[in-house]
């Protein structure tokens, strides 16, 4: 397939154009503090959560081994595996946002 192009040197561009983003510095607080305030009081409340199902199934686990109720230790022992899986998840999540944040600005 033939081709006309031909080498003729660079290309010249204008110089006397404005830099249309002169002075436009990136803002990344695209949601202002008082959403950052609200979301850190939501995981606040998240972890005051957790640690109450925590203390629950802590409580239930002592009562039910102290009557000797076999059944009753089993469900309270699943309890307290599910609250210390959601406090763990709690205390990775920050980890996990600030990962997702690097993975995507790579991208």
């Amino acid at each position: 397939m033939p081709t006309n192009l031909t080498a003729r040197g660079p290309i010249p561009f204008r110089t006397d154009m404005e830099n249309p983003l002169e002075g436009v510095s990136p803002n990344f607080d695209l949601l202002g503090s008082g959403v950052i305030t609200i979301v850190a009081i939501l995981w606040g409340l998240c972890f005051l959560g957790a640690a109450l199902f925590l203390a629950k199934g802590f409580l239930q686990y002592a009562a039910a081994k102290k009557q000797g109720m076999v059944e009753n230790v089993g469900e309270a022992a699943k309890e307290v595996k599910q609250a210390l899986v959601a406090v763990a998840g709690l205390v990775a999540l920050p980890a996990i946002v600030g990962l997702v944040i690097t993975v995507m600005g790579q991208v």
